[in-house]
């Protein structure tokens, strides 16, 4: 049995780890290091605030979610927390948060253009859902 909570710990310092990454590529201009690891940030962030908020196991008994489930995990989040409406234009740039990270990490048959604006963007939309996430875990543990 998977201990949520210490689970969840573990996953909101990784999380903060990458966006820390993730600046110091973007100040190298490895951007598409940059890319990687704001979606790493999310990905990580989501399954802590999954953890947390939601009764959600991951498949098969890993210890996180595949990464196309967590644009939908997101959402469930953020319904949990009565916050959808306001926050569901994120789903489509975590989405595309991913994208950029398939790009990243293996052969694709079109190349993303990583530039500076991109990898800002990557960052800010890694950042705000680390934000609102730990916002809603620290309501859920009151």
């Amino acid at each position: 049995m998977i201990d949520r909570e210490a689970t969840a710990k573990k996953y909101v310092e990784k999380s903060a780890d990458l966006i820390k990454e993730a600046r110091d590529n973007l100040a190298l201009n490895n951007l598409r290091a940059v890319h990687s690891r704001a979606w790493y940030s999310v990905l990580h962030i989501v399954c802590a605030g999954t953890y947390i908020t939601l009764d959600e196991q991951p498949p098969q008994g890993r210890p996180n979610w595949r990464s196309d489930s967590i644009p939908k995990l997101f959402a469930s989040i953020m319904r949990r927390a009565n916050l959808y409406q306001q926050y569901s234009h994120l789903v489509p740039l975590i989405a595309g948060l991913r994208l950029y990270r398939v790009s990243v990490d293996y052969h694709s048959p079109v190349e993303l253009e990583y530039t500076e604006q991109t990898a800002r963007e990557a960052i800010a939309t890694a950042e705000h859902v680390r934000e609102i996430v730990l916002k809603v875990m620290d309501q859920v543990n009151g």
